[in-house]
């Protein structure tokens, strides 16, 4: 289904960091993203001018671009042809960016990356640049502990000036930890330029529904229907609920993969069919789903889908009356 990408988020060691993508901090986080990104962009040169438009350039700014979950520069690097099968908005709304500080650390961060000299191989209209060199360690405790999203942070200016202060400091010391890292990139020639060939066109079609059981008095649907994963990818689908009913109700819901064979290349990160829920009279959510397609899912896996049912909460407790 492809290759690993060293240089991919999913071997950059985010995983190994807490998966808390609460649709609660998420909000809150909004407010303050915008004014990360300025304050970082005081920080750190933009590279929006004078980009290098080869081979070589586009995959290494694409590769700095998923390095800092920077998905909307990531996005502006890849193929016509994948940009038709994933919208911006679609490809945005799947990938998790950093929040708080973190956003910021980790835009400085992959300014740091190291590159060696690339290799290309290919034809006039399609390139393979395999890059090679070093990137900031971020499994390291100094860097995991600048990464850091979960910490309370009451002033957001200072802390993410401090978090930015803490890695000039390390540069100067000797300190600063990087590792070796390798990746291979696709690129296809549009017009003058060069894009990055995403290859969602192989990817597997996820597709993802719910309904409610028992008369249960609420809506719940996907804001998404399908997404296309490539194996190794940790993506996000938001579901909407609402609670119709004119009092508080309490429901869970029972989380299901079709075909089954395919469950086990399925990997669930976050769900909220992990713990009941409570919504109050007329209250609505969205609830977040991450999931990941393993790296060896087979060839032959083309699509699958992820569906849930939602059932009140004295239905389960039914059946744990009846376990053993």
């Amino acid at each position: 289904m492809g290759k690993r990408n060293p240089l991919d988020l999913s071997a950059l060691g985010y995983s190994e960091m807490k998966d808390n993508y609460s649709t609660s901090s998420r909000k809150g986080a909004k407010a303050t993203g915008f004014f990360i990104l300025a304050l970082w962009m005081a920080f750190v040169p933009s590279l929006s001018s004078g980009e290098d438009l080869s081979p070589e350039g586009v995959a290494r700014a694409y590769a700095r671009a998923l390095f800092a979950r920077d998905f909307a520069d990531a996005y502006r690097f890849v193929s016509e042809r994948d940009r038709a099968l994933k919208s911006q908005e679609e490809y945005l709304q799947e990938n998790l960016p950093f929040i708080g500080p973190a956003q910021a650390v980790a835009k400085k961060l992959s300014q740091y990356i190291e590159f060696d000299q690339a290799e290309t191989e290919g034809q006039k209209s399609s390139q393979t640049v395999t890059l090679r060199g070093r990137i900031p360690n971020t499994l390291d405790p100094v860097l995991l502990d600048l990464m850091d999203e979960e910490r309370e942070v009451k002033n957001v200016a200072a802390e993410t000036k401090a978090r930015l202060d803490r890695i000039e400091v390390l540069r100067e010391t000797g300190e600063f930890p990087m590792r070796e890292a390798e990746g291979e990139f696709e690129l296809v020639q549009e017009g003058s330029g060069w894009k990055i060939s995403a290859g969602w066109e192989e990817a597997i079609l996820v597709r993802f529904g719910g309904e409610v059981k028992m008369d249960l008095p609420w809506d719940f649907f996907p804001l998404q229907t399908t997404v296309r994963a490539k194996p190794g990818e940790t993506l996000q689908v938001l579901y909407k609920v609402k609670n119709r009913s004119d009092g508080d109700i309490t429901a869970k819901a029972r989380h299901i993969i079709e075909p089954e064979s395919a469950r086990q290349y399925v990997n669930t990160i976050q769900c909220f069919c992990f713990i009941q829920t409570t919504l109050d009279a007329g209250e609505e959510e969205e609830l977040p789903y991450v999931f990941q397609v393993d790296w060896d899912a087979p060839e032959d896996l083309k699509e699958l889908t992820v569906r849930y049912e939602w059932y009140p909460i004295e239905h389960f407790q039914r059946e744990w009356d009846r376990s053993p």
